[in-house]
């Protein structure tokens, strides 16, 4: 009995231990558990598990960096970077609730995540994260496989959700939130998923983790999220490159990176010609459903096609290339940095979180949204936190772009080159942030998803250099 009872507590020690299972936890609570019966626990998990969880991890980073012999650059910037956060808008507005959750949670993802996770151990490391992308590959079986499931039936529906969980106006795939984010979570469980299986050590291995990883593909194309959408694919582009790139096929390094290159474009255009297949047929399918009757089934499509064959089907309207304005982001980025011209004091300094004034939406297709937000990561940080701020970032990226940059180009056939879908991961989140103010956002699932792939990226790195 006693021998049960110290393996139960050395498996739960070391899930408590690992930062992708905090991030696998804060990821679905944050944007899975969605309005409706699932959100009402969602305040009570984030305060009593997110929360104490995430200062634990932080802790035990600060404990571990008392005996560490050198602080290396990247998290010197992070420290800098939080200091910033905290420090002087601490002076101007106070410790208020929103500032110290926020404090809190930018703690956690440059101490409890990126930091633990970059400097962990190398047999650890890997361990850890075939436990985590183990467990997001059955979350999002689960995740992908229900919202899939909707499809095929066409239902859709939630309660207390504008969006409903399934088909959404029979065009947009919807998990009980905006189509935008239904469809960047299911693109960052994507590139969790395939580097789980390049990881895999069987063939039934890999098989789990990539079955579950085309699921959540296939949710981004189907959620019509051009913005996910469009991330997935520059993002498989850039890992198709890297992958030409890195490859000892020819001796010649610049034949290799043309090379690269017209493997990551034919990538992107295939896959968008994929994509917009996938969704035209969706597209039809809905349509004939919704000719059968109202709540819709597969009997009911099929019915339809038999008796109303004539009947002209209405069928939902695809999500094209899009907007020169980006449906309106370009018009509030304007305003935004007229604002700027006429007070640069805030755009150097900041004016703090959630103090982002409604005028930055006048006269643009989102005044009357609600929306009120930059809908630019970069942007939205540099209101609220400064230019300093973002400087200060930017030297945090220049810190480990090196070893990401080995990462990406580490030969195929090796261990190393499993990593390259983390760097995958970074950049279709940096992609998503120019449209997006979801990664930089604290706790929300890109930025923590993006922070836990910078760290992989990096480990990995510095130990192909060593």
């Amino acid at each position: 009995m006693n021998r049960w009872v110290v393996k139960a507590r050395s498996w739960l020690s070391e899930l408590l231990t690992n930062p992708g299972v905090f991030v696998l936890t804060a990821f679905t609570v944050s944007g899975m558990f969605t309005p409706g019966r699932l959100g009402q626990w969602r305040g009570v998990i984030e305060l009593s598990v997110i929360l104490p969880w995430g200062l634990a991890l932080c802790l035990m980073r600060l404990f571990r960096a008392g005996r560490a012999q050198e602080l290396r650059r990247d998290v010197c910037a992070l420290l800098a970077l939080l200091a910033w956060l905290i420090v002087p808008f601490a002076m101007r507005f106070g410790p208020t609730d929103a500032q110290i959750n926020t404090w809190q949670n930018f703690a956690t993802v440059f101490l409890g995540i990126y930091a633990l996770t970059a400097e962990e151990d190398a047999e650890r490391f890997v361990r850890q994260l075939r436990v985590t992308t183990a467990l997001f590959a059955a979350v999002s079986a689960v995740y992908a496989g229900a919202l899939l499931y909707c499809a095929v039936t066409v239902q859709g529906g939630g309660e207390g959700a504008e969006f409903g969980f399934g088909v959404y106006q029979y065009a947009q795939l919807c998990a009980a939130q905006h189509y935008n984010a239904t469809g960047m979570l299911a693109m960052c469980a994507t590139f969790i998923c395939l580097t789980g299986a390049a990881l895999g050590r069987s063939l039934t291995e890999r098989l789990l983790h990539l079955i579950p990883a085309l699921m959540t593909a296939l949710v981004v194309i189907l959620s019509q999220s051009r913005t996910a959408r469009y991330s997935l694919l520059i993002g498989l582009a850039v890992g198709a490159y890297g992958a030409v790139a890195a490859g000892k096929w020819h001796p010649r390094a610049l034949v290799r990176h043309v090379a690269g290159v017209l493997a990551g474009t034919v990538v992107l255009a295939g896959g968008y010609l994929a994509a917009a297949g996938i969704t035209d047929a969706a597209l039809l399918h809905y349509a004939k459903a919704r000719a059968g009757q109202e709540t819709v089934s597969l009997v009911a499509a099929a019915r339809a096609e038999e008796t109303d064959a004539q009947t002209p089907l209405e069928v939902g309207q695809a999500r094209g290339l899009g907007e020169a304005t980006f449906t309106g982001r370009t018009d509030v980025w304007k305003n935004i940095f007229s604002m700027w011209k006429e007070n640069p004091k805030y755009f150097l300094i900041g004016n703090g979180v959630g103090r982002t004034s409604r005028d930055i939406l006048i006269g643009t297709p989102l005044e009357h949204s609600g929306a009120n937000m930059a809908h630019n990561a970069f942007i939205q940080f540099t209101m609220d936190y400064g230019l300093i701020a973002l400087v200060l970032l930017l030297a945090f990226a220049l810190t480990v772009l090196r070893p990401v940059l080995r990462t990406l180009y580490a030969p195929p056939g090796t261990q190393g080159a499993a990593y390259r879908f983390m760097c995958m991961l970074i950049v279709a989140c940096l992609m998503t942030a120019m449209m997006e103010n979801e990664p930089l956002n604290a706790m929300r699932p890109c930025n923590v998803a993006m922070f836990y792939a910078l760290a992989c990226a990096v480990h990995a790195g510095r130990r192909k250099a060593e």
